[in-house]
């Protein structure tokens, strides 16, 4: 069976934490810790009751004020992480990402940071040390939701640090709808100061960045289509290596075929393609994989260029509900006029996705435009 994430924090884990601590505050008693963390009620907690849990008995534990609190936990966070393990040469590769599973050390800075206005700058110092060993991209949003002007003036500062694990945390933290953290209603409303902070870093040199920056445009496009659009527009007239970014952070509005969109990423919805018919199985069974094949002709051998392939299923739902699903087969420059397309598709159970029998629909999308659909049938 495997290991669920939770389960990272054994008790063993958790002592070994407690004996980092306990290096650098000799008062720190590491039995009363452990038992603390673990309650009665510890099996029962997910992920990040967990870390939660950690973050709050870490704070009551450490002696000294919140500042020296702060710097002792700075100090303890270097011995955990992929970042903290890494030698020199490796950090210099800029590709190392955060460990999630220490998040607990910026969590006590989420907790206790945003009720000590008197220590803030104290607060953010702490984040930005803590975020290269895992990440405090959760925890400097009660700083956003507290006073957001003062808060994107930092992490523009922080756009131009010079690890990026930083830089990343400028663009990441503010994220209008990251995942598994509190949304920002007030930039998920006006999302236009977060623009100068994308804009320092869609060409950065670390792709954990540029990829940070990517998400937060699709956040953004999802409210605001025509400032993301516009965005992209102005970066690709600066530099058009900034298309693998711009395309990425447009993947939503590509998948809806937005016409703007597919012209900036360089799709041409014009072009004359002709799509040989669809072989795929009339019946499948739940848990079984199918492929999906056809063979695309494009008929002016003159406009060859980029091409996007995706498919999308209109999955039949419960209550003869419909819900339409596009993935990206390939986004690449087509060289020749004749183009093989083979997809294999795993018809599995997923947490975000449930399968259910009866009557679905497979459709081939070129460009943003739908050749041809075939119906088929999901048993049991």
């Amino acid at each position: 069976m495997t290991e669920k994430l939770k389960d990272f924090y054994s008790q063993q884990r958790i002592m070994a934490i407690a004996q980092v601590v306990a290096e650098y505050d000799k008062s720190f008693d590491t039995r009363n810790f452990c038992q603390q963390v673990q309650t009665d009620s510890w099996q029962d907690f997910s992920l990040k009751q967990r870390q939660t849990r950690l973050s709050f008995c870490l704070y009551h534990a450490i002696s000294g004020s919140y500042k020296e609190k702060l710097a002792l936990l700075c100090q303890v966070a270097q011995h955990f992480g992929r970042y903290a393990e890494a030698s020199k040469a490796e950090r210099l590769k800029e590709n190392i990402a955060g460990n999630y599973q220490y998040m607990f050390f910026p969590g006590v800075v989420e907790q206790f940071g945003p009720h000590k206005p008197e220590a803030w700058s104290a607060s953010l110092d702490a984040l930005a040390a803590m975020t290269m060993f895992s990440s405090s991209e959760f925890a400097v949003r009660p700083f956003l939701a507290q006073n957001s002007r003062a808060m994107l003036r930092q992490m523009l500062c922080w756009s131009q640090d010079q690890n990026y694990h930083v830089r990343r945390l400028a663009s990441e933290g503010c994220r209008p709808r990251l995942p598994w953290a509190t949304q920002l209603p007030m930039l998920i409303s006006d999302p236009t100061p977060i623009i100068p902070i994308l804009s320092m870093l869609y060409l950065d040199t670390s792709a954990y960045v540029r990829r940070s920056v990517a998400n937060n445009l699709n956040d953004i496009s999802k409210t605001h289509p025509e400032l993301t659009l516009d965005t992209c527009e102005s970066w690709l007239k600066k530099s058009a290596e900034a298309l693998p970014v711009v395309q990425h952070g447009l993947r939503g509005l590509l998948k809806q075929g937005n016409e703007r969109a597919l012209s900036l990423c360089g799709f041409d919805q014009s072009a004359a393609i002709q799509l040989e018919q669809i072989e795929f199985p009339q019946r499948i069974k739940i848990g079984a994989t199918a492929v999906l094949a056809c063979q695309l002709t494009q008929l002016d051998q003159q406009s060859l260029g980029r091409c996007r392939i995706e498919y999308a299923i209109d999955f039949c739902r419960q209550g003869q509900r419909r819900s339409r699903k596009v993935f990206q087969i390939s986004s690449n420059h087509i060289a020749k006029p004749q183009h093989q397309v083979q997809k294999p598709i795993q018809f599995i159970h997923r947490s975000t996705r449930r399968l259910y029998p009866g009557q679905h629909q497979i459709s081939l999308i070129i460009n943003g435009k739908c050749l041809a659909s075939q119906a088929f049938a999901l048993y049991n």
